[in-house]
């Protein structure tokens, strides 16, 4: 379904993120893990959604060997200032390194949790910062509206922070 979807459209492969969430991953792990492995000799990207809370055993890292995790916004934007919320933060962004997988982070709203996430090697992120959620069909329009608002959100977020990160509230 998924090759007859990209030749229809004729997006490339690698062009597409599945984001599959550990609980719905788990309901036939052996399925699972043939299938992302078949998606992945095609050029489909397969994302681990929500990583951190839920299941989250390091063994299914290991088993369905996703390209990108995805932190929970849970650990970027917690309710409650935590020491333990920003060390798992820190701990994720680095295994996720370690692995060689693309850490995305979710929930991003101020410039300051940006900054520290990028001094984390958060390389994709999401999040109010950069837009609210749109339907996929609105995209382009909202681009064309507001090309030099968005010029300056993508210079403002690939900018690299100067010296180190502003210390987290704990």
């Amino acid at each position: 379904m998924i090759q007859e979807a990209l030749t229809a459209s004729g997006l490339e492969p690698n062009r597409l993120v599945l984001e599959i969430t550990e609980s719905v991953a788990l309901v036939d792990a052996v399925e699972t893990k043939s299938v992302t492995e078949r998606l992945g000799h095609h050029g489909v990207t397969v994302a681990l959604d929500d990583f951190g809370v839920g299941y989250s055993s390091l063994s299914h890292l290991a088993l369905f060997h996703p390209m990108i995790i995805k932190i929970d916004g849970s650990f970027v934007n917690p309710p409650q200032a935590s020491i333990y919320d920003d060390t798992l933060l820190e701990a994720i962004a680095a295994l996720g390194q370690k692995l060689e997988m693309t850490v995305l982070a979710e929930e991003i709203e101020t410039q300051g949790q940006l900054e520290r996430l990028r001094h984390l090697g958060c390389e994709v992120g999401q999040g109010y910062l950069f837009s609210p959620a749109i339907p996929a069909g609105q995209v382009s329009a909202m681009l064309d509206r507001e090309p030099r608002k968005w010029a300056q959100r993508l210079a403002l977020s690939t900018h690299a922070p100067e010296g180190p990160p502003e210390e987290p509230t704990r």
